[in-house]
């Protein structure tokens, strides 16, 4: 009981954060209304489809270049109910976007590399009947596409799997996948 009114409390925190750099973001935008979207070189993104069934996802990219871009994320699982195998992750990445307009880049489809830490509990009906915890490294790939408006509004779908390193306990395979909204700043 007491997780589930910390999961409840968390998710608040979170939709109140973001709904105030939305209303920060719309009281600045007359001011730098003359700032062009191709001086902005970061986004904060959250993971909206993490919120409403498993926990949190943050997420900040940088964007190198039109084509190219890196970045981390973490996410937390912060609802027992949906018994994902996967705790805790920590993810560093790096994307190469593909997109026919050069107007702004870093949107449009991508392919995206990425190195994880990943910790959590795996189900064991072999040998005990029950969950082992397992901490690994992980090495993954995946695909996406992202859409950004010219007020710097960030909409991102993405998939992608990667293999564990070095546990026998971890499961062999991972996959991350989410819906993500954000910011350009």
């Amino acid at each position: 009981m007491k997780t589930m009114k910390n999961s409840i409390v968390l998710k608040k925190i979170v939709l109140i954060l973001c709904l105030t750099a939305i209303t920060v973001s719309f009281g600045q935008e007359t001011e730098n209304k003359k700032e062009s979207i191709t001086n902005k070189k970061n986004e904060f993104k959250f993971g909206a489809l993490s919120a409403l069934f498993s926990g949190i996802y943050l997420s900040y990219e940088q964007i190198h270049s039109k084509d190219f871009t890196y970045g981390a994320s973490i996410f937390s699982n912060q609802d027992e109910q949906y018994k994902l195998d996967t705790d805790f992750e920590l993810t560093g990445f790096a994307r190469f976007y593909f997109q026919e307009t050069k107007e702004y880049g870093a949107y449009g489809y991508f392919v995206e590399g990425y190195l994880q830490y990943v910790n959590g509990k795996k189900y064991d009906n072999f040998w005990h009947d029950s969950y082992i915890n397992y901490s690994s490294p992980v090495f993954g790939f995946g695909l996406g596409k992202k859409w950004v408006n010219h007020s710097g509004f960030v909409l991102e779908t993405f998939t992608g799997g990667g293999r564990t390193i070095g546990n026998k306990n971890a499961p062999d395979f991972t996959l991350r996948f989410n819906v993500s909204l954000g910011y350009r700043f």
